[in-house]
């Protein structure tokens, strides 16, 4: 002979319960790939960081920057 319990659940608490085991079973499988992921990406990140740049390439890219505003602002010049 089995018995059985019956609980009566509100609709509010069964929709949190139900969005509670999505999200944990999201979780679970996206938080599994993240953590297979996460070395990879700080090896990445090791090889692709910025370099220090050299007094030399500085100065360079500000004489490149001020030609290149200098152009910008004689279209600009131009136009009014």
């Amino acid at each position: 002979m089995t018995q059985q319990i019956e609980f009566k659940v509100p609709p509010f608490l069964f929709i949190m319960v139900f969005w509670i085991w999505f999200g944990w079973f999201f979780f679970a499988i996206f938080g599994g790939i993240g953590i297979i992921a996460f070395p990879l990406d700080l090896i990445l990140d090791y090889f692709y960081r910025p370099r220090p740049r050299s007094a030399q390439e500085i100065a360079e890219r500000k004489v490149m920057l001020r030609r290149k505003c200098e152009e910008l602002m004689g279209f600009v010049r131009v136009l009014e």
